[in-house]
């Protein structure tokens, strides 16, 4: 959100550990965990793409990519129609390989 705030590192991290506790029955470790503020991130100009935005900063950084926020809103509409049809297809490819 363009904001580098302390509480929301806090709050997502409660989030996680709450909702692995619950789902997985045991504690999340969140050992190796840094707190990472972007600054140059895209940033969505809309109220409703959100949702696509996380996915593609979640996917590019599970995958450990070099420079993984290479998009823009421009991109959002092409990016939700890749990610539909995935989820339709039941893979989870990558499409930055």
């Amino acid at each position: 959100m363009g904001n580098n705030h302390k509480y929301v590192y806090k709050t997502i991290k409660e989030y996680l550990m709450t909702e692995h506790q619950e789902r997985m029955k045991e504690p999340f470790d969140l050992g190796g965990w840094t707190d990472t503020f972007v600054s140059d991130c895209p940033q969505q100009t809309n109220g409703f793409d959100c949702g696509v935005f996380i996915c593609q900063f979640m996917e590019k950084l599970s995958r450990k990519m070099n420079s993984p926020f290479d998009f823009t809103q421009k991109h959002i509409p092409t990016l939700r129609r890749l990610m539909v049809l995935r989820i339709g297809d039941g893979i989870l490819p990558s499409i930055y390989d």
